[in-house]
């Protein structure tokens, strides 16, 4: 908490694998925060529960590399702070792989997410790289999303595998913000839906492969129409499995 060039290396971080993930739950209930967690204790008090594998709030140049962290709430929670890395970390079996609220320069770089209820939530600030990643088997069917970004600015997103997740990529806001969500190189493949846009995106998709996804893209918010974010960058556009 409000320290500067924090280095977190090379640890094995093993949660409470007895215990469920905290808050989960597929129905509508009050008290969700805006990716659909249940926040809080359930009605009687505190129960024993899981913590998150790394925490940071307000940390200035923190790393957080080659750790390997496990049956944890969230793998690497980040709130406020500055010119973060997250690189080469393997996480598995929390909640959210990571959870960043109001991050700024945050880098997310060949990092193993994988059976966790989601991949990375990114809530407001940026701006925010993710490049390299491979994020798959997150299957949660409240959240279940390979990667979300919520009203974060200047997303730039290269080269991640998203596989056989709930919804590979979706991408909601920012408003009145002139630089679109790059979405570039990746393969997203096998998932039940490949990449959902609400219609606040402002993204730029080229070179991609999606692949057998289930539903390839889904338009979201009331309308369903998914904003005008254009499939192609200087001509060249993506790969689709179904393209025929």
């Amino acid at each position: 908490e409000g320290v500067k060039d924090a280095q977190i290396i090379g640890n094995v971080i093993e949660g409470r694998a007895s215990v469920a993930v905290s808050g989960q739950s597929p129905t509508p209930m009050a008290g969700k925060d805006m990716a659909g967690m249940v926040m809080g204790a359930g009605k009687g008090g505190a129960s024993a529960a899981r913590g998150d594998g790394v925490s940071l709030f307000n940390a200035i140049r923190p790393v957080v590399s080659g750790n390997a962290i496990s049956d944890v709430r969230d793998g690497i929670y980040l709130e406020y702070g500055a010119d973060t890395r997250i690189e080469c970390n393997s996480v598995l079996r929390g909640r959210y792989a990571m959870h960043s609220m109001y991050g700024k320069s945050v880098i997310v770089a060949r990092n193993h997410f994988a059976t966790n209820e989601s991949g990375p939530v990114m809530m407001y600030g940026g701006p925010v790289s993710l490049e390299g990643n491979v994020i798959r088997d997150e299957q949660s069917p409240a959240t279940g999303f390979g990667a979300l970004f919520l009203d974060v600015g200047g997303v730039t997103l290269v080269r991640n595998v998203m596989v056989s997740n709930r919804i590979g990529l979706q991408i909601e806001g920012p408003l009145d913000d002139p630089r679109p969500t790059i979405v570039e190189l990746h393969t997203i493949a096998l998932n039940q839906i490949g990449v959902g846009l609400y219609p606040t995106a402002n993204a730029s998709l080229s070179q991609n492969s999606l692949v057998e996804n289930t539903v390839q893209v889904l338009g979201l918010g009331p309308q369903g129409g998914g904003g005008n974010s254009p499939w192609s960058s200087k001509g060249v556009g993506n790969y689709w499995s179904d393209y025929r």
